[in-house]
Parts: C-alpha cells; sequence; structure tokens
C-alpha cells in the first residue's frame, strides 16, 4: 500500500515457493487469496511464479533484463533483508 500511494507501479513481486503461495494460499473466508482480496492494487501490482533456487540474483537479473525493462528506475527490495 505504501509504495502504490508514493506512486511506484508496476510493482513485480517474486514467489519462489514451489506451491505459488502469494496466490494460491487462502487469506480470507471465501478462500480467495492474498492477491485475489485486493481488487484495488492488481492495476500496480503484478505477481510472478519464480521456483528458482536459489532465487535472489535470478530474480534480480529477470526484473532488470525482461519485467521492469522499460521502467525508468527500479527498486530491488528483499523482504527478509
Amino acid at each position: 500500500d505504501f509504495h502504490v500511494a508514493l506512486g511506484f507501479s508496476p510493482i513485480y513481486i517474486y514467489d519462489n515457493s514451489i506451491e505459488f503461495q502469494l496466490n494460491n494460499t487462502p487469506y480470507s473466508s471465501n478462500n480467495s487469496s492474498w492477491y485475489e482480496t485486493r481488487e484495488d492494487i492488481q492495476n500496480h501490482v503484478r505477481l510472478i511464479h519464480f521456483p528458482e533456487s536459489p532465487v535472489q540474483n535470478p530474480a534480480y537479473e529477470r526484473c532488470i533484463q525482461r519485467d521492469a525493462k522499460k521502467s525508468t528506475f527500479v527498486a530491488l527490495i528483499d523482504v527478509d533483508e
């Protein structure tokens, strides 16, 4: 929410879980995923299933060379660091 409110868009989220948890894990009582419950950000956030190991450098490379190739600015943020 914070980054979208500041105007960052699109935001690419790479999910390296085997089962694509961010898109497939029930988040609400109607078994919708986190992404499905957030229609307000679906135009700004792209979920990308990326089940590789190790994931960090290949995901960064894919983002820079493919997904955000036409973007003016790119910030690479690892959520657990």
